[in-house]
């Protein structure tokens, strides 16, 4: 997956939509999250967790997001 998939956005998506992704996948797999607790064991979890968060180190800041589009 790249970081758009993790993300679940597409690669026009506005800054905007990319912050509203990056809280949504945040919450989704965030500790004690229903949705993590019995689909995905701890080291599982928390390797999309961190996939979730380079994502949107890329993804937030313009320059960043233009590197990686490249």
């Amino acid at each position: 997956l790249d970081h758009y998939e993790v993300l679940e956005v597409a690669r026009d998506a506005s800054p905007d939509e990319i912050e509203r992704a990056y809280h949504v996948a945040r919450s989704a797999y965030a500790e004690g999250s229903l949705a993590t607790y019995s689909l995905f064991g701890e080291r599982d979890t928390e390797a999309l967790r961190h996939r979730i968060e380079l994502a949107w180190r890329a993804l937030s800041d313009a320059q960043s997001r233009r590197d990686y589009d490249r």
